[in-house]
């Protein structure tokens, strides 16, 4: 009997070590598989805060040029009152 209960720790102790083993191992690949999921959300956030400076230089740059064409606007409706003056005075 004492023989038996001594094969029973035995077994015991080996399936704690593998069940420690088997758990360090899966802690492990849980924690590099958590590091490659941070950096793929780093380069996802990298990425979007590029892409809208990206936009913004675009929106920016088509703002500039609504203020250039609504000043050319003005600049001709101002020709057109000037010359319309000068018809006028002219007649």
């Amino acid at each position: 009997m004492r023989l038996r209960d001594e094969e029973i720790a035995e077994v015991n102790k080996l399936d704690q070590g593998l069940i420690t083993a088997l758990r360090n191992r899966y802690e492990e690949q849980r924690k590099i598989e958590e590091q490659r999921l941070q950096e793929a959300a780093d380069s996802w956030r990298a990425w979007a805060n590029e892409s809208v400076k990206a936009i913004q230089v675009q929106i920016d740059a088509l703002d500039e040029l609504t203020k250039q064409e609504s000043r050319a606007e003005q600049e001709a409706a101002k020709l057109r009152k000037i010359e319309a003056t000068r018809q006028m005075i002219a007649a």
